[in-house]
């Protein structure tokens, strides 16, 4: 046949121009085949998953105490604590052992199964074989219905016509015959192997879990002398909202240094002495060792050196409820309260470093070292 009207045929059929034939028996067979295949080939994968699942349990919980025997050591914590944890990887390490056998077992059921997987390949390559044949038998009957319409004394080739077609089709027929009957064969001897895999995958996961069983009852021992008391896992850093990582924490840090009224008299009165410079503990921090000039950040009011310093017993009465702000302050939250110089806040609570008050209508927390009682 020529090439070039057999390739111009394959084009048509993939673009649905040619009439195909449909043969229902040879597409029942090809679907039984390829589903059955599709689900034969999940069992292979998932009896080769079942080894890794059985050794995660070991391996998964040896991670674990291995990473938290890691940060006892790093933390310069207990050698006892770390002991405990040693006995207890001992235990999984020996299940990880036996998951060993497990992966024996399986490869002994494993390997069977691929071997017979590879028929269900083998016939769908055959049917490709088939297909490709059966566009041949449509090509060569379009030929022979193409030279039979013409007029008796003008159908030439008739003869060769009707050899190819007939060649092509029994080529097609007999292979189809046999893949289904292969099929069916292969289907039915696929009945009797089903309840022997199910008993592999029973007797083999029983061994597995025997020997886990036993290693297991080292466990209550173990578990007796670890604490019986719940975990309990506090916060025990310091708190993201007071962490020096925010600046307006290191700007009120700065500010109780440097403008508390008793630390500026003594750092006017006095000269500056490096290494010598200190506070008594009692003030609101303690002081380092050298005494570090504020930046010109903020604006530290200066005093009359000719005024006296208010006397602690004489201070005058105040307005628990209202408080005059001595310093901007921006809100770096939304929970804060944006203050400038000489607002009146009325104060709503106390408690703390930040107190929670009133400007404008809004309600914040603020820096009370920020503001004046009064």
């Amino acid at each position: 046949m020529s090439s070039i009207s057999r390739s111009f045929f394959a084009i048509k059929s993939v673009l649905g121009v040619n009439k195909k034939t449909i043969d229902t028996e040879y597409e029942s067979m090809k679907k039984k085949l390829s589903d059955i295949s599709n689900e034969f080939n999940k069992v292979i994968t998932y009896v080769e998953e079942l080894p890794k699942t059985v050794s995660n349990i070991s391996g998964k919980h040896l991670n674990v105490l291995n990473s938290l025997h890691l940060c006892v050591q790093i933390s310069e914590g207990e050698e006892e604590k770390m002991n405990q944890i040693t006995e207890t990887i001992s235990v999984f390490q020996k299940m990880e052992r036996d998951s060993t056998r497990y992966q024996n077992l399986m490869n002994e059921l494993i390997t069977p199964l691929r071997a017979y997987g590879q028929q269900f390949k083998e016939l769908l390559g055959r049917c490709k074989v088939a297909e490709k044949r059966k566009e041949d038998m449509e090509f060569y009957n379009e030929r022979l219905m193409e030279i039979t319409k013409k007029a008796v004394n003008r159908q030439k080739g008739l003869a060769d016509a009707q050899t190819d077609f007939t060649y092509a089709k029994e080529k097609y027929e007999w292979l189809k015959e046999e893949l289904i009957e292969d099929t069916n064969k292969l289907c039915k001897d696929f009945q009797g192997i089903v309840l022997p895999v199910v008993r592999a995958l029973m007797v083999n996961f029983t061994e597995v879990m025997n020997g886990m069983n036993e290693i297991w009852e080292e466990v209550p021992k173990k578990i007796e002398n670890l604490p019986s008391n719940g975990i309990n896992l506090e916060y025990v850093i310091k708190a993201p909202a007071d962490s020096m990582e925010k600046e307006t924490n290191v700007q009120q840090r700065r500010i109780q240094l440097y403008n508390s009224p008793m630390i500026n008299q003594t750092i006017m009165s006095q000269p500056y002495i490096p290494q010598q410079q200190s506070f008594n503990q009692s003030q609101q921090n303690t002081m380092p060792n050298q005494y570090i000039p504020p930046q010109q950040t903020y604006q530290v009011p200066c005093g009359n050196s000719t005024t006296q310093p208010t006397p602690i017993n004489q201070q005058p009465k105040t307005n628990n409820n209202m408080c005059r702000v001595n310093y901007d302050y921006s809100a770096q939250e939304t929970n804060e309260l944006s203050i400038k110089t000489g607002d009146i806040i009325k104060v709503l609570s106390k408690e703390g470093d930040w107190w929670i008050g009133e400007l404008n209508g809004q309600t914040g927390q603020f820096p009370s070292n920020y503001v004046t009682l009064l």
